[in-house]
């Protein structure tokens, strides 16, 4: 899933780091498959996490400072209709927990197991 890519990203970088095995900023750009620019973005989120991270010239690795660790953990799950609720936003666009509808419906009596049924999936970070 393309919208997991960041923080299966992050997941790997923060690995990398407690791990200290993160190469120059070059390398580890290149194991993460992003720009030196982007690698840079990803340990200023880090840090803004609470991460204190350096760098070792010597050792050609970014390292954790103090202790710190993270957990990410992603669910993902059918609903089932059930379990939709109709939200609507202002206008004619049907949102079902927080996921698009593939039709967009014409006011509120309009909406139907019929779009709902078209919700598939949803997921929580």
């Amino acid at each position: 899933m393309k919208e997991l890519k960041p923080i299966e990203r992050l997941k790997k970088l923060h690995t990398l780091i407690r791990n200290e095995k993160t190469g120059t900023p070059d390398c580890l750009a290149k194991q993460l498959g992003i720009s030196r620019r982007m690698v840079y973005e990803n340990l200023t989120q880090l840090k803004l996490l609470g991460a204190e991270i350096a760098y070792s010239r010597i050792s050609e690795t970014y390292y954790y400072t103090t202790n710190f660790d993270m957990e990410i953990t992603i669910s993902i799950r059918v609903l089932q209709n059930s379990e939709v609720t109709e939200v609507f936003g202002g206008g004619n666009d049907c949102f079902c927990r927080g996921l698009y509808c593939e039709d967009s419906v014409k006011g509120h009596r309009d909406f139907t197991k019929k779009q709902t049924s078209k919700v598939f999936k949803t997921f929580e970070v």
